[in-house]
Order: C-alpha cells, then structure tokens, then sequence
C-alpha cells in the first residue's frame, strides 16, 4: 500500500475514533407534534400537514411548514428562509439575515435578542378585527426599540445600532408585544392592538382608527397618546400617562 493510502485511512480512523466527522446537510421530513431539527450545514425541513415544531439550526436553512398551526419555525443562525404555508404559524428567524413567510391565516412572528437582519413577507388579513392580524413580539428583547407600524422607507422596527432590524411592506401588522426594553411604539391611521406586557418607561403614539392598548404591566412609567379616534380604549397602570383615550378600563 502506499504511503498516502496509508496516511489517509490513519487520518480517518483517528477521526471516527474522535467523534470528528463532520454533520451533513439533511432533508428532513418533519412528523406531526414532534421536535424536528436540522445540523449546523444548510438543512431544508419539510413540514407535515399537522402542527410542526421545527428548528434550522446554525446553516442557511429553507424550513417549509406546509398545513396545519406550526407551534414553532426557528430558523436559528443562518441567512434562513421560513415558511408556514396555510394556519397559524409562530416564526422566528433568529441571528443573521432571514425572510419570513408566514402563508395564509393570520401568524406570529417573534424576536428574541440578538436577532439580525429581518424581513417579513406576508398578505395583509382584509378585515376590521384587531385580534386577526399578523402579531410581531419582542418578549425576549432587553435592547431600547422603535417600532412603526405603518410601512415605509427603511426598517419598520430598529434597536439604537441597528444591529437588529425588521422589515415588511403594505398595511400588514395588527398587532405588537412590546420588548424588555424602554419602547417607543407608533401605530398607524388604522386600529390598533398594542401590548405592553414588560414593565418599563414605554411611549406609545396609537395615531388613528380606534385602538386598543394594554399596560397593565406593574410598572407605571409608560405614556400613551391614543391619538385620532371616537372609541380608543386603554387599561393601564395607576402610575401610568395618557391623552385622547377615550375609555379607560
């Protein structure tokens, strides 16, 4: 045998030995109700017709949700590439640059901190009712953030660096979940559904339509400016500030 044969198959050897062989890529047919998650290399997991629970992992990932409410799509780090397809799906991208496609039905999107550079792709829910529409959540973000509702040149929401950013286009957005962060929240000429679930020194300019906001959040620093509107309506905190809310529950 030759002397590069022989370097060749110690050199593998010496790896299996180790647990050193490097993950492939997978396609990976998801099941129904089970964890289905993908390697560090770029994956492509393909969802059921039932409620999925799927995560990318470190590659550029393509996760497709196909039917059913997909409880979770994480696309995790990667430039990643999610859709739900028809329900009501939960997606989040996750660090790096990725696009979000949530499909028919209204759906969930979700950011955690750190996220990276965001963009959502849907059609907007044609309808009067708040509770409806497509949802962006921040729960998990302690960075300060501005958000705008209305699209419109450059990013619709933005931490102070910019480092995290989120996009869409049209009147797609209903309804928002604040951050752990101080916020600054604008809504559009249209009713509105804004959230302030997290304590902390939130501004909120609701603008028109009749809207709905909630801070009843324990902390008692947020102000809210409900804007235009006949029946804008808002439960908030004893400590709390607000104009032009025209129902205060």
């Amino acid at each position: 045998m030759k002397p590069r044969a022989i370097l060749f198959l110690t050199t593998v050897a010496a790896a299996l030995a180790l647990g050193g062989v490097p993950a492939l890529a997978v396609t990976k047919r998801c099941e129904p109700d089970r964890s289905c998650i993908g390697t560090s290399k770029d994956d492509r997991l393909i969802g059921s017709a039932g409620n999925d629970n799927m995560q990318g992992g470190r590659g550029d990932d393509k996760l497709l949700g196909r039917a059913g409410d997909d409880n979770a799509m994480r696309g995790d780090g990667g430039d990643d590439t999610l859709r739900g397809g028809p329900g009501r799906d939960h997606l989040g991208g996750g660090p790096g640059t990725d696009v979000l496609e949530g499909g028919p039905d209204f759906d969930f999107y979700f950011f955690e901190q750190g996220w990276g550079k965001e963009e959502i792709v849907d059609t907007p829910v044609l309808d009067t009712d708040i509770n409806t529409g497509h949802q962006v959540r921040f729960d998990g973000v302690t960075d300060d953030l501005t958000i705008r509702l209305t699209s419109g040149a450059g990013p619709e929401v933005k931490n102070k660096t910019k480092s995290s950013t989120l996009d869409w286009e049209a009147d797609l957005v209903d309804t928002v979940i604040d951050g752990k962060g101080d916020d600054t929240i604008t809504g559009r000429e249209a009713a509105d559904n804004i959230q302030l679930f997290n304590p902390g020194n939130n501004v909120v300019f609701a603008l028109g339509g009749d809207d709905f906001v909630y801070s009843r959040n324990g902390g008692g620093g947020d102000v809210i400016d409900c804007g235009a509107g006949d029946k804008d309506e808002v439960r908030m905190d004893a400590g709390d500030t607000q104009v032009n809310c025209e129902v205060l529950t």
